[in-house]
């Protein structure tokens, strides 16, 4: 089956050759790799027109619209029956593709494979993190999928991946589901996507390989205090209840409540950054009956940093958010 590659470009120059020299020196090439220079004003365009002078490059320039509307773009000019997505500040292992095709079944139209990635720091390169997937290496179709569906939102470490990243996904299944991706949605837009795929997917595939490679920036939403966070945690949870209600999403109410707790817990982590960081903290789990939300989903943390914001969440108090905001900063 054929295979596009899209990589959305946004000021990538000091990453973007790295990125895309991982890709076409893969030992399985993807039949076309789509550049996506979602307006950017460095130096990207110009090197992204020196790639597209060669097959299989093909260059898209387009007005800056974000990381959604340039996937967007990449997936209407694909070709291939096969897409999988590398962000322009990240690279691949050499078998990443052949590793990831093995998972894919000839002629089925609605299927994704899934691989894990390691997150690495971009000062020191060195790995700071496994991204997996809970779910064991197999493949799931039939009555198998569907349980998986029960399980898909609410959990400290997801059962698969919800990333577009790290995954062939059929094109039929991104086309049929890309009116849920929202452009505004600019922290897990990539959820926005991913959900209505897998609740649609007929096979999933999932590999024991990490060939994908994160680069974890200074200065990401999720690594500094960031305005917009609580407002963009609404809006995902509001994209994730109309994917859930269209899709007839199993336990979908209970899947949704569980994974907005924990996005609470990144607004709060996020609102200890901030100059009056205990008392915003205790102000967002007030507001939100977070206590009541807690006690009713039952969640619980495996790792400390988890287990601390779970403990100012289930009790908010300034106090109680001082000293764990004090230690997790």
């Amino acid at each position: 089956m054929t295979i596009s590659c899209v990589i959305p470009v946004y000021n990538s120059e000091r990453y973007l050759a790295r990125c895309v020299d991982s890709i076409l020196n893969q030992t399985r090439v993807p039949d076309e790799v789509i550049l996506v220079d979602d307006g950017s004003v460095d130096n990207s365009p110009a090197i992204c027109d020196r790639y597209g002078e060669n097959s299989p490059v093909k260059v898209i320039h387009k007005e800056n619209g974000g990381l959604i509307s340039a996937w967007k773009a990449g997936v209407n000019a694909a070709s291939g029956e096969l897409l999988t997505f590398v962000d322009s500040d990240d690279y691949v292992d050499g078998d990443y593709i052949e590793e990831l095709e093995k998972g894919i079944l000839e002629g089925c139209e609605k299927q994704i494979s899934a691989c894990g990635g390691i997150t690495e720091d971009e000062s020191t390169g060195r790995k700071t993190g496994d991204l997996t997937n809970a779910l064991p290496a197999g493949v799931y179709q039939g009555e198998d999928i569907r349980e998986l569906r029960k399980n898909l939102l609410g959990n400290e470490i997801r059962t698969v991946s919800l990333s577009r990243c790290m995954k062939l996904v059929s094109r039929k299944l991104v086309l049929e589901n890309m009116r849920f991706a929202d452009p505004k949605l600019t922290m897990g837009e990539d959820v926005s996507i991913m959900l209505p795929c897998l609740l649609d997917a007929e096979r999933l595939s999932v590999t024991g390989h990490s060939g994908y490679h994160y680069v974890k920036r200074q200065g990401s939403m999720v690594q500094g205090r960031d305005e917009r966070m609580y407002g963009q945690i609404r809006l995902l949870d509001r994209t994730i209840s109309g994917i859930a209600e269209e899709k007839g999403m199993p336990e979908g109410e209970t899947q949704r409540e569980k994974e907005y707790v924990w996005l609470l817990a990144i607004a709060v982590r996020n609102a200890f950054r901030g100059e009056n960081g205990a008392r915003e903290a205790c102000r967002i789990c007030l507001s939100e009956d977070t206590p009541g939300l807690l006690k009713k989903t039952g969640l619980k943390a495996s790792s400390l940093k988890n287990s601390l914001l779970l403990y100012v969440m289930r009790k908010p108090t300034i106090f109680r958010a001082s000293i764990v905001g004090t230690v997790l900063r």
